[in-house]
């Protein structure tokens, strides 16, 4: 996913919230990237397993933050 679909989808996907930021967790709804194409100006905190230099970028220049996880496979 690119940060600039997040930033429209963002209140769509999250049901939390954490520091008055939206919380989206893109790895629990099947996504395992996160990209740098487009533009964020919302501060969202974004759980995911992976994301690209320039989308952690923009994210904390939104003010937000990547928490990346690693999810088990149960093998």
């Amino acid at each position: 996913m690119n940060v600039g679909a997040l930033e429209a989808m963002a209140t769509r996907l999250s049901t939390e919230k954490q520091e008055d930021k939206t919380v989206v967790d893109l790895a629990a709804l099947g996504y395992t990237k996160l990209l740098g194409t487009g533009k964020l100006t919302k501060p969202l905190i974004i759980k995911i397993a992976s994301c690209s230099k320039s989308a952690t970028e923009k994210v904390k220049n939104a003010g937000g933050q990547v928490l990346m996880e690693i999810r088990e496979t149960g093998e």
